[in-house]
Order: C-alpha cells, then structure tokens, then sequence
C-alpha cells in the first residue's frame, strides 16, 4: 500500500458476523475466514455480538 512491510499477528472479529444467526451463515463466515479448513495465516478469535450469542456454529 505505502511501501510499508506489514505482519499481521491475528484478526479480532467483533460482532455480528450473520444476518440471522443461521447455521449456514456462521459456516459461510467460518469459510471466508479460513477458520473452517485452517486456512487462516493467523490466528482469528472472535467476540460474538447479540444475533451470535447462544448460537451453533457446527464447530
């Protein structure tokens, strides 16, 4: 971007990352993530937000 060499030691997602709160939704979340496969070059802990609390995420 800048010239700048960056290093990115993890990702924090917070708050809703669905819709509706639907176990496909969290699956197409956790894919576009890389947390369903690993593919993640770092790690991505999330904080959910009031539509994510209490749901299943098939994990």
């Amino acid at each position: 971007m800048l010239g700048f060499a960056i290093s990115i030691n993890g990702l924090l997602v917070t708050g809703d990352i669905a819709d509706h709160g639907t176990e496909p939704e969290y699956e197409e979340a956790a894919r576009l993530l890389g947390l369903r496969d690993g593919d993640a070059p770092f790690p991505v802990p999330t904080c959910p937000g009031n539509v994510s609390r209490g749901a299943t995420t098939g994990s």
